[in-house]
């Protein structure tokens, strides 16, 4: 199986590139919260995100959009998704995520998968910096686990490039160089 649906490693056009640009990359005032961990393990990485749709209950409640750029994020999933024939029938969650340069090569997040639902993963990078994004072919992977040293696939941060993966691969994001921050919207959905 391949874990990668679809990609395109320029997918934003100039006008999409500017918004992410003005509005978040360069924005001074572009609002982040700090978080002490990135998976629910709780591995102690910290990292700070940007709520674009808050996770809620699949089965009972809809979603609710927490952003003004909530919709433009939207837009530019459903277009890669058009484009790759690939049906959108519900987002299960949304967030702008920044990792910041402070860590080692060998403090990652934990892998995850961020539903236990049939779902996929929806990446878009919106920076040039070091810090892949990682997957693994297991079913569940504990810290300091061998695996980690033999991911079977990398995608590296582009600024503009955007993924499609399955859900239940997991998957972590290495820490950017020092001097860097490493920004990326994921959503997931099915």
């Amino acid at each position: 199986m391949n874990i990668i649906i679809a990609k395109n490693d320029s997918f934003l056009n100039n006008d999409e590139k500017n918004y992410v640009i003005d509005n978040i990359v360069q924005c001074d005032d572009f609002p982040v919260y700090l978080n002490t961990a990135s998976t629910f393990d709780k591995d102690d990485v910290p990292w700070a995100s940007h709520i674009l749709i808050a996770r809620y209950n699949i089965k009972t409640e809809t979603p609710k959009y927490n952003s003004p750029h909530t919709q433009f994020f939207v837009n530019v999933l459903h277009r890669f998704a058009d484009e790759n024939n690939i049906k959108v029938n519900q987002i299960y969650r949304a967030c702008i995520n920044v990792m910041f340069g402070n860590c080692t090569k060998q403090f990652v997040a934990q892998p995850h998968i961020d539903h236990q639902e049939e779902h996929k993963n929806f990446i878009l990078y919106l920076n040039d910096v070091h810090g892949d994004t990682v997957f693994f072919n297991t079913k569940k992977i504990k810290p300091k686990d061998k695996r980690l040293k033999k991911p079977i696939h990398r995608e590296s941060p582009k600024f503009g490039k955007a993924i499609i993966f399955h859900g239940h691969t997991y998957h972590t994001a290495e820490p950017p160089l020092a001097n860097e921050k490493r920004l990326i919207c994921v959503m997931t959905f099915n």
